[in-house]
């Protein structure tokens, strides 16, 4: 070992929950990789941070990460993706801007949807740690 020089010091890197079944370890829920995923093309992160606090979730630079670990599209981009993809399947039969109505309200109950079940398991996650 040579005097005068600092050793390397290895960065551990922050371990994040994967999926419903990796350990939490906090009080408050933390949202999983698999939590961000399915949020990912409904809401952008700093609309999952605004929805969840900073303490359930990881910083919006982390979630662009864990989007950019699995080669994924920006989320707005997803999300106008998504949109035409749905859009495109419009039927003859229904005029466009009824079809662009639907959709809309589609898109706004699976979001409804999605939040709801991951506010449910949040809840029972931090049910654990209330006193009686």
């Amino acid at each position: 070992m040579k005097l005068g020089k600092a050793s390397k010091v290895e960065m551990i890197p922050i371990k994040y929950p994967r999926d419903s079944y990796s350990h939490q370890a906090y009080l408050q829920y933390q949202l999983t990789d698999q939590d961000l995923l399915q949020l990912y093309a409904l809401f952008t992160p700093s609309e999952i941070i605004r929805e969840f606090n900073s303490g359930r979730v990881r910083s919006e630079k982390s979630i662009y990460n864990l989007i950019s670990k699995y080669r994924l599209d920006r989320p707005l981009q997803a999300r106008k993706y998504l949109e035409r993809l749905i859009l495109a399947a419009c039927p003859e039969e229904v005029g466009f801007s009824d079809w662009e109505q639907l959709v809309a309200d589609k898109i706004s109950f699976v979001k409804a949807e999605t939040l709801s079940r991951l506010w449910k398991r949040i809840n029972k996650h931090e049910s654990f740690w209330v006193e009686s």
